[in-house]
């Protein structure tokens, strides 16, 4: 486990600044299921993004329907339910939350639709962190040893593609 020394500015009511220590500790990497969710018994399928989603337990209990006018003019009428909209077109679009794997298992306490969480980084990003993406122990050295051999694959993988 690393432990990471930084300095918090504390405020106090006389507006004195005093610097003190706050001690980090790093934790592994979460490893998520990714689209071993598709094995879950709720889950549903769809041809648009995201395929793999949850449709929520709860609904609003009105019966009423609303009416949605954006600028250019499109009208939608339906039921309630939670929408956003779309920064590409402006249209509604039905709401889907990314959510954790112990949050997409347990029992749906939302109103919206649940999605699992996908690549959280783009390629590149995940290459370069690769290298050091383990709790290493700076005063070991067989942790160092781990990171020169993951640095030479990284480092011919970024030339590729990044250029």
């Amino acid at each position: 486990m690393i432990t990471v020394y930084m300095y918090v500015i504390c405020h106090t009511k006389c507006d004195l600044v005093f610097l003190t220590p706050f001690v980090c500790k790093a934790k592994k990497p979460v490893h998520l299921k990714g689209t071993l969710n598709f094995f879950n018994p709720a889950t549903r399928w769809r041809f648009k993004k995201p395929h793999l989603y949850q449709l929520p337990e709860f609904q609003y209990d009105d019966g009423r329907s609303y009416r949605h006018r954006d600028s250019m003019g499109r009208v939608f009428t339906g039921p309630i339910d939670d929408r956003y909209l779309s920064p590409w077109d402006g249209h509604l679009a039905k709401l889907h939350v990314q959510c954790t794997d112990q949050l997409y298992d347990g029992p749906g306490t939302t109103t919206w639709r649940r999605t699992y969480i996908r690549k959280v980084a783009p390629l590149n990003v995940r290459i370069a962190t690769w290298v050091i993406d383990f709790s290493a122990d700076p005063k070991n050295w067989k942790d160092w040893g781990l990171i020169l051999l993951r640095f030479i694959p990284s480092s011919f993988a970024l030339t590729f593609f990044v250029s």
